[in-house]
């Protein structure tokens, strides 16, 4: 597993390694993670041929006024056309979305749902409440609406604690 949210970003040296894969005499299976806005039929086919056999995308939102605020520079159309393209390219899909960005409301989580109709069946769509990490820029504007930073004093293992914005835990945790 290839654990690189820009792991297609250089396609020159996306198009070597797989073609170095290919080469070898042995088959290998793999899975890598990416942006769903560095993908195209090119690139897709390459890494099938290579063995790759599903894409990880952090797709985050699909809510058209929730991607700019959160630096995404890509637009609900691109998202859903990369992910169905990449199931017709044979790969396996899965599509990480994420609930509870500071500015998200019942509707902007509903335009993210409606775009699931137009998604090829095969796409796992994985919806998650947002976690916050310090250091952050989420962090800081979490530090501003009074999230309690000795919440790092105490072990909690590998699970974050949850963001919850302007929606409650309780209804992120609904969606």
């Amino acid at each position: 597993y290839f654990c690189d949210t820009n792991f297609t970003i250089n396609r020159k040296r996306l198009f070597e390694f797989c073609e170095l894969l290919r080469s070898q005499p042995i088959a290998l299976e793999w899975t890598c993670s990416t942006r769903v806005d560095l993908v195209d039929r090119e690139i897709l086919t390459a890494m099938k041929a290579a063995g790759c056999r599903k894409i990880y995308y952090g797709v985050d939102s699909l809510c058209k006024t929730i991607l700019p605020a959160i630096g995404r520079n890509f637009t609900p159309e691109i998202a859903v056309k990369n992910l169905n393209l990449s199931v017709d390219c044979g790969l396996e899909v899965e599509a990480n979305v994420i609930i509870g960005f500071p500015s998200e409301t019942t509707e902007s989580v509903m335009e993210t749902y409606s775009y699931r109709k137009q998604l090829h069946p095969d796409v796992r769509l994985i919806v998650r409440p947002l976690k916050i990490m310090p250091g952050g820029p989420l962090y800081h504007h979490a530090l501003k609406e009074g999230f309690k930073e000795d919440y790092w004093l105490t072990d909690h293992g590998s699970e974050f604690q949850n963001y919850t914005g302007s929606m409650s835990e309780k209804r992120i945790l609904e969606y």
